[in-house]
């Protein structure tokens, strides 16, 4: 990845944390080109299409709220693009999970209510250090 270019794709079911994210790449310099997938099925296409540097998945996403299909999820990703940085995000922070999502590859399991563009430009450097 070239300094001038990161691609974070957000997977929720939700669209107003998707703003968030995007409000927190703008105050980057360059800001990231952020995509939202409401869907696992939508964010495999984007997964296969885009190769997104990082991915910020939902831990409760529908139809079912299984969060072991979000954690199967991260291996699918891992599996086809085992650089991507994977975050787990969730309205509701369950430290239980944590340890969990980060033995199935994640980076970190985040409260979507601590989400800035500090924690954005954390992680596009982890990218490609």
């Amino acid at each position: 990845m070239g300094k001038n270019e990161c691609k974070v794709l957000v997977v929720d079911d939700q669209y107003d944390f998707v703003e968030e994210v995007e409000a927190a790449s703008d105050q980057l310099n360059p800001p990231c080109e952020v995509r939202w997938a409401s869907t696992f099925i939508e964010a495999r296409d984007f997964l296969l299409q885009w190769e997104p540097h990082i991915v910020l998945l939902d831990v409760h996403m529908p139809p079912d709220d299984n969060v072991l299909r979000s954690f199967r999820f991260c291996s699918f990703i891992l599996s086809h693009l085992e650089s991507t940085v994977i975050v787990f995000i969730s309205a509701d922070y369950e430290s239980d999970l944590v340890s969990t999502a980060i033995s199935v590859g994640a980076r970190d399991y985040i409260f979507k209510g601590d989400f800035d563009k500090d924690l954005l430009e954390k992680l596009r450097s982890e990218v490609d250090p």
